[in-house]
């Protein structure tokens, strides 16, 4: 089997690469939600161009703008192509210490889409936003090239955050696919919840419902990899209380 190793992003054009392979992959197969996140505006090959720049300009300003932000690469070592990407957020401090963030899915023009994906992102980082102030590590947008998949490159993009893991001695949160849940569960992640999405309101518009069928997110797995050697240890035990609060 071909080796892999990572490396980090430091440069634009790096964090470009990366960011054209999220795009390859996620479309294949197509993931409903990642139109959601990275929506195109219109039906031509010159509104997918314009699409992929704005994620890239959008990606970038973000990456230079949050200290917590590491995106982690790995190359076919024969190309120099990317063939696997991922953001991992290190936080050492509480992240939320004034409350959750507001999230605004500005990439989308305002209305009924803006709304609807304002509360896709407000679903699906719940569960961090609630129980994660403490520090932590995230995962966010895995992608793997199509023709280079079981080849190890997921397991060595996990390699990077489990690694600051174990020397800082901090849990970790991912919100999983289906798909992906079976390689997290090998590095010691466990699930603690499905995700199930639930965009119905009372009177609905018809844009309201063509989004719903069109961008509905397929459900997500919250899970979370305690702060020690998972692998080792394979007991689990909760630091956080699930009940309501209030």
């Amino acid at each position: 089997m071909q080796s892999y190793t990572f490396k980090e992003a430091i440069t634009r054009n790096e964090l470009d690469a990366i960011v054209d392979l999220v795009w390859k992959a996620q479309y294949n197969p197509y993931d409903p939600s990642f139109s959601a996140f990275f929506p195109v505006f219109g039906p031509t090959a010159r509104d997918r161009e314009v699409a992929i720049k704005n994620s890239k300009d959008r990606l970038w300003q973000s990456h230079q703008s949050e200290p917590s932000s590491h995106w982690i690469y790995v190359e076919d070592p024969l190309t120099g192509e990317v063939v696997g990407g991922t953001e991992w957020q290190l936080y050492e401090t509480n992240p939320f210490v004034n409350g959750p963030p507001k999230m605004e899915a500005s990439w989308w023009p305002e209305g009924e889409g803006r709304n609807f994906c304002n509360e896709i992102l407000r679903q699906c980082y719940a569960p961090r936003h609630r129980w994660l102030t403490r520090p932590h590590l995230a995962l966010n947008l895995m992608s793997v090239h199509p023709k280079h998949r079981r080849r190890g490159i997921g397991s060595t993009l996990m390699t990077w955050g489990i690694g600051k893991a174990q020397e800082l001695g901090i849990e970790s949160f991912i919100e999983a696919s289906a798909s992906g849940r079976f390689l997290y569960e090998r590095f010691g992640y466990s699930v603690l919840f499905k995700i199930a999405f639930d965009s119905s309101k009372a009177d609905p518009s018809d844009e309201w419902r063509k989004l719903e069928h069109e961008l509905t997110p397929i459900m997500f797995y919250a899970m979370w990899r305690p702060a020690r050697n998972a692998l080792e240890d394979r007991k689990t035990e909760m630091q956080w209380d699930f009940r309501e609060k209030g």
